[in-house]
Protein backbone atom coordinates (compact mmCIF):
# COMPACT_ATOMS: atom_id res chain seq x y z
CA UNK A 1 0.00 0.00 0.00
CA UNK A 2 1.60 3.18 -1.24
CA UNK A 3 0.54 6.47 1.17
CA UNK A 4 2.14 10.05 0.21
CA UNK A 5 4.16 12.09 2.04
CA UNK A 6 1.35 14.30 3.49
CA UNK A 7 -0.36 11.34 4.38
CA UNK A 8 2.40 9.85 6.27
CA UNK A 9 3.19 13.05 8.32
CA UNK A 10 -0.67 13.63 9.06
CA UNK A 11 -0.92 9.97 10.62
CA UNK A 12 2.69 10.49 12.38
CA UNK A 13 0.99 13.63 14.12
CA UNK A 14 -1.61 11.78 15.40
CA UNK A 15 0.65 9.07 16.59
CA UNK A 16 2.36 12.00 18.64
CA UNK A 17 -0.91 12.74 19.56
CA UNK A 18 -1.06 9.84 21.51
CA UNK A 19 1.77 9.77 23.31
CA UNK A 20 1.63 13.12 24.22
CA UNK A 21 -1.88 13.08 25.44
CA UNK A 22 -0.70 10.08 27.14
CA UNK A 23 1.64 11.81 29.95
CA UNK A 24 -0.19 15.43 29.94
CA UNK A 25 -2.97 14.42 32.08
CA UNK A 26 -2.78 11.00 33.24
CA UNK A 27 -5.57 11.63 35.90
CA UNK A 28 -8.07 12.42 33.47
CA UNK A 29 -6.89 9.87 30.45
CA UNK A 30 -9.33 7.05 29.32
CA UNK A 31 -8.51 4.31 27.04
CA UNK A 32 -10.71 2.24 24.89
CA UNK A 33 -10.78 -0.35 21.99
CA UNK A 34 -12.25 -2.98 20.05
CA UNK A 35 -11.08 -5.73 18.06
CA UNK A 36 -13.55 -7.22 16.01
CA UNK A 37 -13.94 -10.13 13.47
CA UNK A 38 -16.31 -12.16 10.66
CA UNK A 39 -15.94 -15.44 9.31
CA UNK A 40 -18.41 -16.63 7.14
CA UNK A 41 -17.67 -20.10 4.90
CA UNK A 42 -20.65 -21.77 2.62
CA UNK A 43 -20.64 -25.33 0.57
CA UNK A 44 -22.64 -26.75 -1.59
CA UNK A 45 -24.10 -25.17 -4.96
CA UNK A 46 -22.16 -21.72 -3.40
CA UNK A 47 -18.68 -22.41 -1.97
CA UNK A 48 -17.74 -18.47 -0.43
CA UNK A 49 -15.32 -17.47 1.89
CA UNK A 50 -15.88 -13.95 3.26
CA UNK A 51 -13.18 -12.48 5.92
CA UNK A 52 -13.57 -9.34 8.12
CA UNK A 53 -11.21 -7.81 10.23
CA UNK A 54 -11.39 -4.32 12.02
CA UNK A 55 -9.51 -2.93 15.09
CA UNK A 56 -9.70 0.15 16.86
CA UNK A 57 -8.60 2.19 19.82
CA UNK A 58 -9.81 5.24 21.32
CA UNK A 59 -8.27 8.05 24.52
CA UNK A 60 -10.11 10.95 25.60
CA UNK A 61 -8.06 13.04 28.09
CA UNK A 62 -9.69 16.78 29.65
CA UNK A 63 -8.45 18.31 26.61
CA UNK A 64 -7.71 15.57 23.44
CA UNK A 65 -9.99 13.08 21.75
CA UNK A 66 -7.86 10.77 19.72
CA UNK A 67 -8.28 7.96 17.20
CA UNK A 68 -7.01 5.01 14.95
CA UNK A 69 -8.39 2.44 12.82
CA UNK A 70 -7.57 -0.35 10.34
CA UNK A 71 -9.73 -2.53 8.45
CA UNK A 72 -9.22 -5.58 6.51
CA UNK A 73 -11.73 -7.02 4.24
CA UNK A 74 -11.70 -10.36 1.80
CA UNK A 75 -14.19 -12.04 0.09
CA UNK A 76 -12.98 -15.43 -2.09
CA UNK A 77 -15.87 -17.07 -4.25
CA UNK A 78 -14.95 -20.91 -5.56
CA UNK A 79 -10.96 -19.97 -4.79
CA UNK A 80 -11.29 -16.45 -6.75
CA UNK A 81 -11.02 -13.25 -4.81
CA UNK A 82 -14.32 -11.44 -5.67
CA UNK A 83 -13.69 -8.58 -3.07
CA UNK A 84 -10.36 -7.16 -1.16
CA UNK A 85 -9.75 -3.78 1.10
CA UNK A 86 -7.55 -2.21 3.84
CA UNK A 87 -8.95 0.76 5.25
CA UNK A 88 -6.65 2.78 7.67
CA UNK A 89 -8.05 6.30 9.21
CA UNK A 90 -6.62 8.08 12.45
CA UNK A 91 -8.01 11.53 14.18
CA UNK A 92 -7.06 14.02 16.63
CA UNK A 93 -9.28 16.39 18.34
CA UNK A 94 -8.28 18.90 20.86
CA UNK A 95 -11.46 20.56 22.83
CA UNK A 96 -11.84 24.66 23.66
CA UNK A 97 -15.16 23.51 25.31
CA UNK A 98 -17.67 20.88 26.52
CA UNK A 99 -18.90 21.24 23.24
CA UNK A 100 -16.71 22.83 21.06
CA UNK A 101 -13.52 21.26 19.32
CA UNK A 102 -10.88 21.70 16.60
CA UNK A 103 -9.77 18.53 14.81
CA UNK A 104 -7.03 17.39 12.15
CA UNK A 105 -7.79 13.49 10.06
CA UNK A 106 -6.05 11.42 7.90
CA UNK A 107 -7.35 8.09 6.61
CA UNK A 108 -6.08 6.07 3.15
CA UNK A 109 -7.97 3.33 1.59
CA UNK A 110 -6.59 0.75 -1.18
CA UNK A 111 -9.90 -1.55 -2.60
CA UNK A 112 -8.66 -3.70 -5.63
CA UNK A 113 -12.13 -4.15 -7.17
CA UNK A 114 -13.02 -0.21 -6.86
CA UNK A 115 -11.37 1.04 -10.28
CA UNK A 116 -8.73 3.02 -7.86
CA UNK A 117 -5.26 1.92 -6.73
CA UNK A 118 -5.99 4.06 -3.54
CA UNK A 119 -7.57 6.94 -2.18
CA UNK A 120 -6.26 9.07 0.59
CA UNK A 121 -7.43 11.87 2.23
CA UNK A 122 -6.17 14.81 4.83
CA UNK A 123 -8.76 16.83 6.45
CA UNK A 124 -8.75 19.95 9.49
CA UNK A 125 -11.33 21.77 10.45
CA UNK A 126 -14.14 22.17 13.37
CA UNK A 127 -16.67 20.59 15.09
CA UNK A 128 -19.45 20.69 17.56
CA UNK A 129 -21.11 18.11 20.18
CA UNK A 130 -24.67 18.84 19.19
CA UNK A 131 -25.56 15.80 22.21
CA UNK A 132 -23.48 15.44 25.15
CA UNK A 133 -25.22 12.07 26.41
CA UNK A 134 -25.36 10.18 28.54
CA UNK A 135 -27.73 8.13 26.52
CA UNK A 136 -26.93 9.72 22.92
CA UNK A 137 -24.31 12.11 22.05
CA UNK A 138 -24.12 13.45 18.62
CA UNK A 139 -20.92 15.29 17.03
CA UNK A 140 -21.15 17.41 13.54
CA UNK A 141 -17.63 18.35 12.33
CA UNK A 142 -16.29 19.74 9.06
CA UNK A 143 -13.41 21.90 7.51
CA UNK A 144 -11.15 21.76 4.00
CA UNK A 145 -8.64 19.40 3.19
CA UNK A 146 -6.88 17.08 0.22
CA UNK A 147 -7.44 13.97 -1.80
CA UNK A 148 -5.26 12.11 -3.93
CA UNK A 149 -6.56 9.07 -5.79
CA UNK A 150 -4.52 6.89 -8.51
CA UNK A 151 -7.07 4.75 -10.90
CA UNK A 152 -5.97 1.15 -11.87
CA UNK A 153 -5.08 2.37 -15.05
CA UNK A 154 -2.73 5.15 -13.56
CA UNK A 155 -4.17 7.97 -13.58
CA UNK A 156 -3.56 9.88 -10.49
CA UNK A 157 -5.09 13.48 -9.23
CA UNK A 158 -4.48 15.97 -6.21
CA UNK A 159 -7.25 18.36 -5.11
CA UNK A 160 -8.86 20.32 -2.35
CA UNK A 161 -11.75 19.55 -0.80
CA UNK A 162 -14.58 20.04 1.66
CA UNK A 163 -14.92 17.15 4.61
CA UNK A 164 -18.00 16.71 6.46
CA UNK A 165 -18.83 14.53 8.85
CA UNK A 166 -21.21 13.32 11.77
CA UNK A 167 -21.13 10.46 14.59
CA UNK A 168 -24.11 9.05 16.51
CA UNK A 169 -23.89 6.93 19.35
CA UNK A 170 -27.37 5.78 20.66
CA UNK A 171 -27.04 3.51 24.19
CA UNK A 172 -30.26 1.76 23.34
CA UNK A 173 -30.22 -0.47 26.53
CA UNK A 174 -27.91 -1.01 29.42
CA UNK A 175 -26.18 -3.83 26.74
CA UNK A 176 -26.76 -2.51 23.34
CA UNK A 177 -25.57 0.39 21.47
CA UNK A 178 -26.97 1.64 18.36
CA UNK A 179 -23.62 4.20 15.93
CA UNK A 180 -23.80 5.78 13.14
CA UNK A 181 -21.30 7.56 11.34
CA UNK A 182 -21.42 9.98 8.13
CA UNK A 183 -18.36 10.82 6.00
CA UNK A 184 -18.71 13.11 3.23
CA UNK A 185 -15.95 14.45 1.03
CA UNK A 186 -16.64 17.14 -1.70
CA UNK A 187 -14.29 18.20 -4.49
CA UNK A 188 -14.78 19.05 -7.93
CA UNK A 189 -13.83 15.93 -9.43
CA UNK A 190 -15.95 13.87 -7.61
CA UNK A 191 -18.02 13.57 -4.12
CA UNK A 192 -17.22 10.53 -1.79
CA UNK A 193 -19.79 9.85 0.47
CA UNK A 194 -19.50 6.78 3.41
CA UNK A 195 -22.29 5.44 5.76
CA UNK A 196 -21.67 3.19 8.39
CA UNK A 197 -24.67 1.83 10.95
CA UNK A 198 -23.74 -0.87 12.99
CA UNK A 199 -25.78 -1.89 16.39
CA UNK A 200 -23.38 -3.70 19.63
CA UNK A 201 -24.95 -6.10 22.32
CA UNK A 202 -22.77 -7.52 24.79
CA UNK A 203 -23.06 -11.04 24.61
CA UNK A 204 -20.57 -12.11 27.86
CA UNK A 205 -17.93 -10.32 30.00
CA UNK A 206 -15.96 -8.23 26.81
CA UNK A 207 -17.87 -10.03 24.53
CA UNK A 208 -20.10 -8.40 22.09
CA UNK A 209 -21.40 -9.24 18.80
CA UNK A 210 -22.06 -6.85 16.13
CA UNK A 211 -24.10 -6.19 12.84
CA UNK A 212 -23.51 -3.40 10.45
CA UNK A 213 -24.45 -1.98 7.23
CA UNK A 214 -21.66 0.15 5.01
CA UNK A 215 -22.51 2.11 2.26
CA UNK A 216 -19.84 3.92 -0.29
CA UNK A 217 -20.52 6.02 -3.13
CA UNK A 218 -18.50 7.94 -5.39
CA UNK A 219 -20.13 10.50 -7.57
CA UNK A 220 -17.91 9.59 -10.40
CA UNK A 221 -15.71 6.15 -11.23
CA UNK A 222 -13.40 4.62 -13.75
CA UNK A 223 -15.10 2.76 -16.27
CA UNK A 224 -16.70 -0.34 -15.58
CA UNK A 225 -16.65 0.21 -11.66
CA UNK A 226 -20.08 0.99 -9.99
CA UNK A 227 -20.61 3.89 -7.93
CA UNK A 228 -22.10 2.56 -4.99
CA UNK A 229 -20.83 -0.55 -3.10
CA UNK A 230 -22.58 -1.87 0.17
CA UNK A 231 -21.18 -4.39 2.70
CA UNK A 232 -22.92 -6.24 5.41
CA UNK A 233 -21.41 -7.64 8.37
CA UNK A 234 -22.49 -9.55 11.44
CA UNK A 235 -19.01 -9.54 13.73
CA UNK A 236 -17.82 -10.97 17.17
CA UNK A 237 -16.32 -8.12 19.05
CA UNK A 238 -14.10 -8.38 21.76
CA UNK A 239 -13.41 -5.21 23.93
CA UNK A 240 -10.68 -3.78 26.13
Amino acid sequence: MKMTNRQRILLGAILVAFSATAGAEEKGKIWSGEVELGFVKTGGNTDTQALNGKGKIKQETQKWRNSAAAEAVNIADSGTTTAERYVLSGSTKHKYTARAYAFASAGYENDRFSGFEYQSTEAVGLGYRLLTGPVVILDLEGGPGARQTKENQGDSSNELIAQLGGELDWNVSETAVFNQTLTSEIGDKFTRVKSVSSIKTQVIGRLAMKASLTVRHNSSVPVASKKTDTETALTVVYQF
